[in-house]
């Protein structure tokens, strides 16, 4: 996975989804930047939303990511071999929890 990339405008994104955020956003996304991403809604549905980009444990007291002692994780890649069984990825994996991010360029 590319850890930079250029987030489409929110022209392009008009295109292409319904119900645009109004939140802004940066057009190039990084690691802990806030960017456009498209989930699940209800039973067949989906939105586009504006996060953060990078898997916050449930216990990491702030929006960096750290881990049980306290020192700052760089969460941004996981192997799909070990996501079920990893006390950062495993919750939001086995609970389906996934998404979709609009790119249009990696730097």
């Amino acid at each position: 996975m590319c850890t930079y990339y250029e987030v489409p405008g929110r022209e392009q994104l008009v295109l292409h989804f319904d119900d645009v955020p109004e939140e802004e956003w940066r057009d190039k996304m990084s690691p802990l930047y806030r960017g456009p991403f498209l989930r699940a809604k209800g039973e067949a549905g989906r939105e586009l939303v504006v996060g953060q980009w990078g898997m916050i444990p449930p216990h990491s007291k702030t929006h960096i990511p750290t881990g049980k002692d306290g020192k700052r994780l760089s969460t941004v890649n996981a192997r799909r071999e070990g996501m079920a069984k990893s006390w950062t990825y495993g919750g939001p994996w086995r609970k389906g929890q996934r998404c979709i991010i609009p790119a249009q360029l990696y730097v």
